[in-house]
């Protein structure tokens, strides 16, 4: 699948072992669930899991969201690393959700301080 990088074995064989035992310790009884809840194919999931892929960035966000651990748990960040800034996967959305509406309510408040009072004279 484009846009997924393949992956030196040691780091894919760890991710995948982090996401097998995420998706145990969630507790679902079967992997299409979480499939299906993250919108990616089985084939897609067995690739992470045996480590000869890793996922996209908003498809890892994802996983980590509905298996409830962060993303660089995920990738193999111990709990030290994420103590010092690795960022959880919720608050990335959430971060990312403030700065879409700040942009849109720009863009509304913009809309008539962006003309020039020529432009003004000109549309009236």
């Amino acid at each position: 699948m484009p846009g997924q990088p393949v992956i030196p074995e040691p780091e894919g064989r760890e991710f995948g072992r982090r996401l097998s035992l995420a998706v145990r310790e969630a507790g679902y009884s079967s992997i299409l669930d979480v499939c299906e809840e993250v919108g990616i194919s089985h084939e897609s999931m067995r690739k992470y899991r045996t480590g000869k892929r890793l996922p996209t960035a908003p498809i890892l966000i994802k996983l980590a969201r509905v298996l409830g651990v962060t993303s660089g748990w995920l990738l193999g960040a111990s709990a030290l690393d994420e103590a010092h800034g690795i960022v959880r996967a919720d608050q990335i959305e959430r971060a990312d959700k403030r700065r879409r509406a700040n942009e849109i309510e720009k863009v509304a408040e913009g809309d008539d301080a962006d003309q020039s009072p020529q432009d003004a004279e000109v549309s009236n």
